[in-house]
C-alpha cells in the first residue's frame, strides 16, 4: 500500500453526506465520527450506501450512540464474494475508545482487505456536527488545511 493521504470533511448533518467525494484513489478508508442519536435511519442508510458505492474499502465508526450506524455499514459491507465477486468491506466500531485512540487506530492500523489495498491511498475522516471533534481529527491525523473540506446544509 502506498503512503496514506488523509482528508477531513466536516458536515453539520449525516444527511449531507456527499454523493461525489472526488478522492484521488478508487478506494478509500472512511473514519466516521458522529453522535448517532441525531441521525435518522434513512440518513444512515443513504450515507452508508453512498460511501460504499464510492469505494469505501475500510470503515471505522466512532461516537456516542453509533450502534445503528455501525450495523448499517456492517450489513451493507458484508457482500458475498462468491456471488458478486466483490470483496468484503472491513468495518470496525470503536465506540469503547477515546477519540484520540480511535484516530490512532485509523491512522496506523486500519487496512482494507487485499483486493482493495492497491487502490486505497486516500483516508477520509468525516466528522458530523461537532467542530471540536473535527479539530481533534485534523490535529491527530496531521491534515493540512488544503485537504480539509466543509459542506453546509
Amino acid at each position: 500500500m502506498a503512503e496514506r493521504v488523509f482528508y477531513l470533511l466536516y458536515l453539520e448533518n449525516l444527511r449531507d453526506f456527499p454523493s461525489a467525494l472526488l478522492l484521488p484513489s478508487p478506494f478509500f478508508g472512511l473514519f466516521l465520527v458522529c453522535d448517532g442519536s441525531r441521525a435518522a435511519d434513512a440518513d444512515i442508510a443513504a450515507a452508508a450506501n453512498s460511501a460504499l458505492a464510492q469505494g469505501a474499502a475500510v470503515v471505522e465508526i466512532w461516537g456516542p450512540n453509533t450502534d445503528r450506524i455501525y450495523a448499517a455499514f456492517e450489513r451493507l459491507g458484508q457482500r458475498n464474494p462468491g456471488e458478486d465477486d466483490v470483496p468484503v468491506v472491513i468495518t470496525t466500531h470503536l465506540k469503547d475508545t477515546s477519540l484520540d485512540q480511535a484516530l490512532w487506530y485509523f491512522r496506523n492500523i486500519s487496512v482494507p482487505v487485499e483486493e482493495y489495498t492497491p487502490g486505497c491511498d486516500s483516508f477520509l475522516a468525516v466528522v458530523i456536527g461537532d467542530r471540536a471533534w473535527a479539530d481533534t481529527a485534523r490535529r491527530e491525523l496531521e491534515i493540512p488545511i488544503e485537504r480539509c473540506l466543509e459542506r453546509r446544509s
